[in-house]
């Protein structure tokens, strides 16, 4: 047995567990499923959201230096890139955060796990509320989780560019939600909504427990 096949085994044997719990019902398991997978992350979640808090003050300070630069090397990218690196450096800024990567290493292979879960059969011919068949596209469930990946979006702080990049980036997130899940099978766009709002649940939490620096 690949390594593949022995990591989708237990998320095909979770659902059918937790349908057992949630009456029979494939669908509900799903996004049960999706919801306890992202209350077990949330410890890693909020250590993720400290981090960024973090950078963006770092990077709030060191803001007057990037934009001298920005003015003095606007016509050398290359120079602009290098002296953008050093300040970087000289506060501490971190690129990348590896806490990052590894939410993106736990998340990505579970949804993959489901989508394959779903595909083999799982949710053929399984029924939630008005989805007739959790193994087929359901249009107005893509539309939901668009519509919710959106939100996630837009209560997420805004990132550097202000107002105008946050709604561009609502609009982007929105956007390839819905033409993702709109060819998926009904059963991964349940996994994706039930993702989102957990999503919105935690970001709404996380406000609170992180608060950010203001202009």
């Amino acid at each position: 047995m690949s390594a593949w096949l022995a990591f989708i085994d237990p998320v095909r044997a979770a659902l059918f567990a937790l349908a057992h719990v949630t009456g029979g019902s494939i669908g509900a398991a799903i996004l049960l499923l999706s919801l306890l997978v992202r209350a077990a992350l949330f410890p890693l979640t909020l250590k993720l959201a400290r981090q960024a808090a973090r950078t963006d003050a770092l990077l709030r300070k060191a803001k007057p230096q990037l934009d001298a630069l920005t003015t003095r090397w606007a016509g050398d990218p290359a120079r602009l890139f290098q002296e953008t690196q050093r300040v970087h450096r000289e506060h501490g800024i971190r690129p990348v955060s590896s806490v990052a990567l590894l939410n993106a290493a736990i998340q990505l292979p579970l949804g993959a796990a489901v989508l394959r879960a779903v595909t083999s059969g799982v949710a053929r011919g399984a029924r939630l509320l008005w989805i007739a068949d959790l193994a087929r596209p359901d249009a107005w469930l893509a539309a939901l989780a668009a519509a919710t990946a959106g939100l996630v979006t837009a209560l997420a702080p805004a990132p550097a560019g202000g107002a105008a990049t946050s709604r561009g980036l609502v609009v982007v997130s929105a956007t390839i939600t819905l033409f993702v899940v709109w060819r998926m099978a009904a059963g991964v766009g349940l996994y994706w909504l039930g993702t989102n709002v957990a999503g919105v649940a935690q970001t709404l939490v996380l406000r609170r427990l992180v608060p950010r620096a203001r202009n």
